[in-house]
């Protein structure tokens, strides 16, 4: 019987799908390369004749994340019926959507957020949102919301600064929640928005955001209780 040869692509994308259940299930410092080839049924070598280490096979996860995240706040950004603040508004509300589905990334960024990925994973993420938001500010300082010369510039610290502040890395959700209302303060001051106008996305999101902590808390918890990073 001849063996069915998939379509490049095809097993590349199965590789990506696998990798997600197992880290979801685990977490990525707990999955190891066998993991997912064993979960597939395939030889150890198919896996590194498509991703060299298991790094790459996470930047190739992202990348894909991004594909999809983008169009939508894209559409965000081009529609002729919001504000400039109801769109910002509306971008965190997906945004923070998006970030508790793919809550099984949270372990890396919880075990060592200066490691050399975590941070190619947020170089990537600032080159792909600080176009989107730019655009979306400089509406704001034609409507008069915002006060800012600087719309790509501010994006950009905005995005920095709300990583930094959100201190996923202590697992704390007391800490990380603090860091949600510290990064929404930051951003009404950056932008010289009216007091209190980004505020009421906590208010409107809080189950959202108590999710992603709690999530962030769990991941530092199997961290202390783990025997460590998955291998082979």
């Amino acid at each position: 019987m001849t063996r069915k040869v998939k379509d490049p692509e095809q097993r590349r994308e199965e590789f990506l799908t696998t990798a997600q259940e197992l880290f979801r299930e685990k977490g990525y410092y707990a999955t190891s390369v066998d993991d997912i080839v064993d979960r597939m049924g395939v030889a150890k070598g198919l896996f590194y004749y498509y991703f060299r280490t298991k790094e790459e096979l996470v930047e190739g996860i992202v990348d894909s994340l991004w594909e999809g995240a983008v169009e939508e706040y894209e559409r965000i950004r081009d529609r002729d019926d919001l504000s400039a603040l109801q769109k910002l508004l509306l971008y965190g509300s997906v945004r923070g959507s998006v970030k508790v589905q793919q809550t099984y990334l949270l372990d890396l960024y919880v075990q060592d957020r200066d490691s050399p990925l975590v941070q190619r994973l947020t170089e990537r993420g600032v080159e792909v949102l600080v176009p989107i938001l730019g655009d979306i500010i400089s509406q704001g300082v034609e409507e008069g919301t915002f006060d800012t010369g600087y719309p790509l510039e501010a994006a950009e610290f905005l995005i920095r600064g709300a990583a930094a502040l959100l201190r996923i890395d202590t697992g704390d959700p007391e800490q990380v929640m603090r860091g949600f209302a510290i990064s929404l303060d930051l951003w009404e001051r950056v932008l010289g928005a009216e007091r209190g106008s980004f505020m009421v996305f906590m208010e409107e999101n809080r189950g959202l955001m108590e999710e992603f902590a709690r999530q962030a808390g769990h991941f530092k918890r199997d961290a202390k209780d783990g025997d460590g990073e998955g291998v082979g």
